[in-house]
């Protein structure tokens, strides 16, 4: 809950990193420590903290400790939520790929700026469980940040092939692509690079209102080129690891550029045109506490947890005794109620009061208060 003792011994982030296969680390930085994050969504996959020439900097680990979470497994909802409770508001992500198209070979980088969700299994959003909203996404990447990589990415691999932009599309996995499959993405698609997990996080930063890019780095041809093998893991990771160095180089690049000069992006408030879900003078949205005290961080701004003095007047509300009672000694079968001065009055005083302590017993005993 917002505002307890263990949020404030949170460190606090402006810049996030997502590093994915064969980007398990991150050189460079000081104070490097994992942070333990509590979310409604259960843990994050493998979340850390450290310096970057001063500033903190949150690094998550998108396939856990010891590369053990499949591309689905992976908790992409509690990732950008512990981001969001550290306060960051940029995301940088590196995702390995294939490539799609013949002037993408391994070793390429590819600033994503579209994609093409092909998953099946995804939970994929905040919204839903009582708050309603539609985010945009047309431009899945927000220009500043496209500008803003293609410059990084060219000065920090200048030996190596940037691409401006490009479609990633987005399969469930485990396994590749059928070459059937990836013909279709090639020649019917017209997409760019395919991988397993960029888009569930797009998808979710945007409603976080944290400002999202991408890079991939293309590891292979897919399924679809005749002159190559069917990609494999191995494969896969000997190309990651002969291009770990400039991996390393663009990182760094890209998050001291965010930090000495933060970006405006239409990101950070995409919920103002959005929720559709919210509390009105008078008229609070019928969405559950539990769900307001947990999303929070996300939607508080238009659903905020009931404060703690209307929740605690409500249950001292519902806990209260009724104003008429059954008599207990009269007719089982009737629905007639009686006040306490009518119990006096039919009783006596002290019997009474008797009878009507009598008829609150078997209240209480009927409604299990």
């Amino acid at each position: 809950m917002s505002g307890s003792k263990r949020d404030a011994e949170l460190p606090k982030c402006v810049v996030g990193f997502i590093g994915g296969t064969g980007v398990y680390e991150m050189d460079g930085l000081e104070d490097f420590r994992q942070v333990k994050i509590r979310t409604p969504f259960g843990a994050p996959s493998l979340l850390s903290v450290g310096k970057l020439d001063g500033h903190n900097v949150a690094f998550i680990a998108r396939h856990g400790e010891g590369h053990r979470l499949l591309p689905t497994e992976v908790p992409f909802k509690a990732n950008i939520w512990a981001m969001k409770k550290l306060g960051v508001k940029y995301i940088f992500a590196v995702s390995a790929c294939g490539g799609l198209q013949e002037h993408l070979p391994p070793g390429n980088l590819v600033i994503v700026d579209q994609f093409i969700d092909r998953t099946m299994k995804r939970d994929a959003t905040y919204f839903g469980r009582g708050i309603v909203g539609h985010v945009p996404f047309g431009e899945p990447i927000c220009q500043p940040f496209r500008d803003l990589l293609k410059k990084c990415c060219k000065k920090a691999c200048p030996d190596k092939t940037v691409h401006d932009s490009g479609t990633y599309v987005c399969m469930e996995g485990p396994a590749f692509s059928t070459k059937a499959e990836s013909l279709m993405h090639k020649n019917l698609f017209k997409a760019d690079v395919i991988g397993m997990t960029a888009l569930t996080e797009a998808k979710l930063a945007r409603e976080a209102e944290i400002a999202y890019g991408v890079v991939g780095m293309v590891t292979d041809y897919d399924a679809w080129h005749p002159g190559h093998d069917d990609v494999d893991a191995f494969a896969v990771l000997k190309v990651l690891k002969e291009n770990a160095g400039s991996a390393q180089a663009m990182v760094k690049e890209v998050l001291r550029a965010i930090i000495a000069e933060p970006f405006v992006s239409p990101a950070h408030t995409v919920l103002d045109m959005a929720v559709m879900t919210r509390d009105a003078e008078g008229k609070p949205a019928p969405t559950s506490q539990k769900i307001r005290q947990d999303l929070e961080i996300i939607f508080g701004r238009f659903v905020p947890p009931k404060p703690r003095e209307e929740r605690e007047k409500k249950e001292k509300k519902s806990d209260a005794i009724p104003e008429k009672l059954r008599d207990p000694w009269g007719d089982a079968k009737s629905k007639k109620t009686y006040t306490k001065a009518e119990f006096a009055e039919f009783y006596g005083k002290k019997d009474g009061a008797k009878a009507f302590a009598e008829a609150v017993q078997s209240y209480k005993a009927r409604t299990g208060k």
